[in-house]
């Protein structure tokens, strides 16, 4: 923890530090700061999909939907 005071911080110091947490969260920022890493998984990810048959596509699909949907 970067504050190591004892006092509680001010309305203005809450908010910016609510906010700024806030701007960390989620896959875009991930992606902006690593984004070589996310170039190869995205052309990984799609070379797999591209590679499989229809059905098994598909399926796959919908299940990595309901995932992303039951962690979001």
């Amino acid at each position: 923890m970067a504050r190591q005071s004892d006092e509680p911080l001010s309305l203005a110091e809450a908010k910016e530090r609510l906010r700024g947490a806030a701007r960390d969260v989620g896959i875009g920022p991930w992606v902006r700061r690593h984004p070589l890493k996310a170039l190869i998984a995205g052309a990984t990810a799609g070379f797999l999909m591209g590679a499989l048959p229809p059905e098994a596509r598909e399926s796959l699909r919908r299940r990595l939907l309901r995932f992303l949907l039951e962690i979001f």
